[in-house]
């Protein structure tokens, strides 16, 4: 068998990781920079898009969190997600 071609997938991605983090911390504008970030090298995970809108939603930009949850949803389709409290 020949290696993998590309780049390794990691698990969690860095910048996701620190926005959970910071998130925890009670920092959440500055998670919400971590999760940019991320979504940036990774556009559209869903880990951090919803970690975006969590940490959107805790820093008082309720719109920008609600952009970011429609996006999620929008991938899961007939999911049964539960909106956090900024998207109902």
């Amino acid at each position: 068998m020949r290696p993998p071609n590309g780049a390794a997938d990691p698990i969690k991605p860095s910048h996701e990781l620190l926005g959970e983090m910071l998130l925890r911390a009670g920092k959440p504008a500055d998670a919400a920079v971590a999760f940019d970030a991320c979504l940036l090298r990774m556009p559209n995970r869903a880990r951090s898009l919803h970690g975006s809108a969590t940490a959107l939603a805790a820093a008082g930009q309720r719109e920008r969190a609600q952009e970011r949850w429609a996006a999620l949803q929008s991938f899961w389709k007939g999911a049964a997600l539960t909106p956090p409290a900024f998207a109902r």
